[in-house]
């Protein structure tokens, strides 16, 4: 009797762009692991810090497909990650490249009145400026914060 060559493992895509605090999924497909090699698990390596993956399922019995959820977190770095997609059944593991590139999300006027908060004294220039990226977010411009005084007022 010959012995079985292992298993084959393939990805839907080599790689995936999500803007930070968004998720990549991947379709894994597992092909000829053989009975004695037991279940086939997965796992990835390379993630960059702040990232989870979540397998669904996580274990399968023989060939068959998963997929993987690449979540980021806001506070994940831009930038691309060489990850390993890893199935791994009895001694046996298979590794599949797949690229992970982080990304900045892009300001919104949601994002800004989030902020600020709907009570908040902006600027046009301001806003435009922020949701263009330069300089950091918007606050109340100077001359609005200084008390003002009429003229029949006593101080």
């Amino acid at each position: 009797m010959s012995r079985p060559e292992g298993f084959s493992m393939s990805a839907s895509s080599g790689s995936a762009t999500v803007k930070a605090g968004g998720t990549a999924t991947v379709r894994v497909a597992v092909g000829g692991p053989g009975r004695d090699s037991g279940p086939v698990t997965f796992d990835a390596t390379g993630l960059p810090p702040h990232t989870s993956d979540t397998w669904r399922p996580q274990r399968i019995a023989g060939g068959g497909g998963t997929t993987v959820h690449l979540t980021t977190s806001p506070r994940t770095r831009p930038g691309a990650y060489q990850v390993l997609l890893r199935a791994t059944a009895g001694l046996d593991s298979r590794s599949v490249p797949f690229t992970l590139t982080v990304v900045r999300p892009q300001r919104s006027p949601a994002d800004l009145l989030a902020h600020v908060g709907l009570g908040g004294i902006v600027t046009v220039g301001r806003i435009v400026g922020w949701l263009a990226g330069r300089g950091g977010p918007p606050g109340p411009p100077a001359e609005s914060l200084r008390p003002t005084r009429r003229d029949d007022e006593r101080v």
